[in-house]
C-alpha cells in the first residue's frame, strides 16, 4: 500500500506530462504555427532535463526525495497554468514554449524522486516487481492521458484541457503532501567517493566494447554506426594524446 501511494504520484505527474505534450502541440497547430515551431516546443520538453539530469540526481542523493518531488510538481504546476491563463491571441506561442521547459523539467525531478523511493522502500526480494508496477503505472497514464486530453479538446478546447491538467497536478501535490513521511529529507551531504563526470565512463575500454561485443554474440557483427563511433573515439584519443619525447 505504501508503494501504491508513491506510484500514484508518478502516475499523476506522468499523465500531466504526456497530456501537456500532446495538448501543447495540437494547440500550436490549431493556431497555424509551423511544424518547426512545434518541433522546437516538443524538444523543449527534453532539453532542460537532458542538461540537468546528472546534477538533479546528485541533488536528489544529497537532500532526499521530498524537495525534488515538491519542486518538480510546482514547476509542472507553473508550466500548466501559463497556457491556461494566457489566450493564444494575446500571448502567442511564448506560454507554450515556457510551459514545455517547465513541465519537462518538473516531470523529470518528480519521476527521479519516485524511482529512488521505490528502490529504497521495496523489499529487496520483490524490487523487480515494484519497478514493474511503476512501469505499468506509467504505461496506464501514457495511454489514458492523451485519450482524455483529446476528448477534452474536442469538447471544451485547449485552454480548458490545460486547466484540467492543473487540477491533476494539484491532486499530485496534495497526495505528495499527505505522504510526506514517505519522502524523507536529508542533511544535504553525500557520503562515499566523489562522483565522476559522465564522460569518464568512456575511459573504460571494457564498457566501450561491451555493446559491440554483445551485438557480435547476438548477430555476428557490429553495426556500421558502432564501427564508425569506435573509430571516431580512437581518432579523438590520438588527437589529444600528448606527444612522446
Amino acid at each position: 500500500m505504501t508503494l501504491a501511494r508513491i506510484i500514484a504520484i508518478a502516475v499523476l505527474t506522468h499523465m500531466a506530462f504526456v497530456s501537456a505534450r500532446m495538448t501543447g502541440s495540437l494547440y500550436a497547430l490549431a493556431n497555424n504555427e509551423s511544424t518547426f515551431t512545434v518541433g522546437v516546443m516538443m524538444a523543449l520538453f527534453a532539453l532542460v532535463p537532458m542538461l540537468i539530469a546528472v546534477r538533479a540526481g546528485r541533488w536528489l542523493d544529497a537532500v532526499g526525495p521530498w524537495r525534488p518531488t515538491v519542486t518538480g510538481i510546482l514547476l509542472m504546476l507553473g508550466g500548466l497554468i501559463l497556457p491556461a491563463a494566457f489566450p493564444y491571441a494575446t500571448a502567442d506561442v511564448a506560454p507554450l514554449l515556457v510551459s514545455a521547459a517547465l513541465v519537462g523539467t518538473g516531470s523529470t525531478l518528480a519521476m527521479l524522486s519516485v524511482q529512488q523511493v521505490v528502490g529504497e522502500r521495496a523489499d529487496p526480494n520483490h524490487r523487480a516487481a515494484a519497478f514493474s508496477w511503476l512501469a505499468l503505472g506509467a504505461s496506464i497514464s501514457g495511454f489514458f492521458g492523451p485519450v482524455a486530453s483529446g476528448m477534452l479538446i474536442d469538447s471544451f478546447g485547449h485552454r480548458v484541457t490545460f486547466a484540467v491538467l492543473v487540477a491533476v497536478v494539484l491532486l499530485a501535490l496534495g497526495l505528495t503532501w499527505a505522504n510526506r513521511a514517505l519522502l524523507p529529507a536529508r542533511d544535504g551531504t553525500v557520503t562515499g567517493p566523489e562522483p565522476l563526470h559522465p564522460f569518464e565512463l568512456l575511459k573504460h575500454a571494457e564498457l566501450r566494447r561491451d555493446g559491440c561485443a554483445r551485438r557480435r554474440r547476438r548477430h555476428g557483427c557490429c553495426s556500421m554506426a558502432e564501427r564508425a563511433l569506435a573509430c571516431t573515439w580512437v581518432r579523438i584519443r590520438e588527437l589529444f594524446r600528448p606527444a612522446r619525447s
